[in-house]
């Protein structure tokens, strides 16, 4: 069921905003990316954020599993955003009540959560690796869960909710044209 409805100016042009800036924010991560893989001593800086200042590297073949580890949020997210790019074009070309546009909601619904827990199953997994090497008392488990992750549940869950508003303002739209 396709239901189209020609969007306001206003809508269009907010939703043609938000899509560029999801592209935007795509490139700007995947160029982060690009130029940290050419300075692999920033990655391993980051990588050792939250270890005691003293603590052994692990082995080259550890560092790479967790720069492997820390890379998953961030293809996450990428995705993330392509998906938010292709809601928007949805909306500013006027296909809200489509169930496309429903279903790429519930896709990034999804999306954030799982970005949620990955986030702290990424971070607490880089700590173990980051610390494997250091002798016995030194190695680190640490478990948290921060504003970013509780931001990204409720961002989940308010998703899920637009779609199924958007999926019940579809079937009155429906209704209503049934009738007339």
């Amino acid at each position: 069921m396709t239901l189209m409805f020609p969007p306001s100016p206003k809508l269009k042009n907010m939703a043609r905003a938000a899509a560029w800036i999801a592209v935007i924010g795509m490139v700007l991560v995947g160029g982060t990316c690009v130029y940290l893989a050419f300075h692999p001593d920033l990655v391993v800086e980051s990588l050792q954020q939250g270890t005691l200042p003293n603590s052994n590297l692990p082995t080259d073949m550890v560092l790479l599993i967790a720069a492997a580890v820390a890379f998953l949020p961030i293809a996450l997210f990428l995705i993330g955003m392509w998906e938010a790019r292709t809601m928007f074009h949805l909306i500013g070309d006027g296909f809200l009540l489509d169930q496309d546009c429903q279903k790429s909601m519930v896709r990034l619904g999804r999306l954030a959560i799982a970005s949620a827990v990955l986030g702290i199953v990424a971070r607490t997994l880089i700590l173990v690796l980051m610390t494997s090497n250091n002798p016995p008392g030194q190695k680190m488990l640490s478990i948290g869960i921060g504003s970013g992750e509780i931001s990204s549940l409720i961002i989940g869950l308010l998703f899920f909710i637009f779609a199924l508003v958007v999926k019940e303002t579809a079937s009155i739209a429906e209704e209503n044209r049934s009738i007339i």
